[in-house]
């Protein structure tokens, strides 16, 4: 594990005309970097629920950024819906990025476990699945999942991912589509905030391969 005082980050909230899609990304990345913890630590109806902490999170989140927005649940393929979308303000119908969110662990009934990476046979409820599929963000190649760590360590929660992602590869666990060695997360850092961030790369049928940037707040840790 990699232990950071603080990570790095570009100028917070702020984008300027002719700047690409990729560019805008990263930068709605650093910006949540940094403000995830202040999120966390803020005076807020406190709260477990998965919906509701993904129903705070971007009223907070719009108070600070300058030139971007969060929307939540956007309407994506068929009936499925991501749970927020980050627009800039001078366009605020084009989403530039799609962001998931995901307790850990998952709640209750048996059976959902693994719903960060896969809702299991049969379903196609989990954070990972969903953008490998093509169901949330089809048009884009980069996109997001927030995982609010609410027991465990974020380093437990990376080895704990990766052996899932293990399974699908082996074969040992199903969910209806082909997973590939190379998929597993990587690039794994932590702060003293309790911010954990690393990548998966995973490809898609018929589209490009997906990138997802894997951020983590410990809902426990206290800065």
């Amino acid at each position: 594990m990699i232990m950071q005082d603080e990570m790095v980050f570009a100028p917070i909230g702020r984008i300027t005309t002719g700047i690409q899609p990729n560019t805008l990304v990263m930068r709605t990345i650093d910006f949540l970097c940094q403000r995830l913890p202040e999120w966390r630590d803020d005076d807020r109806p406190l709260d477990e629920s998965e919906n509701r902490l993904t129903a705070q999170l971007p009223k907070f989140l719009n108070r600070h950024a300058e030139s971007f927005q969060f929307y939540t649940q956007e309407p994506q393929r068929g009936s499925f819906s991501v749970d927020l979308s980050v627009t800039p303000y001078d366009d605020y119908y084009k989403c530039f990025f799609y962001i998931e969110c995901k307790r850990l662990p998952t709640p209750s009934p048996k059976g959902r476990e693994r719903e960060y990476v896969t809702g299991g046979e049969g379903k196609r409820s989990g954070g990972i699945q969903r953008f490998k599929l093509g169901l949330h963000g089809p048009e884009h190649n980069i996109a997001a999942i927030i995982g609010y760590v609410q027991n465990e360590s974020c380093e437990f929660w990376y080895e704990t991912i990766n052996s899932w992602i293990d399974d699908l590869i082996a074969g040992i666990a199903l969910d209806g589509s082909v997973w590939c060695d190379g998929e597993n997360l990587t690039q794994y850092t932590e702060d003293t905030r309790g911010i954990a961030r690393c990548e998966s790369l995973h490809p898609r049928n018929n589209s490009d391969d997906i990138r997802i940037i894997h951020l983590w707040i410990n809902m426990r840790h206290k800065s």
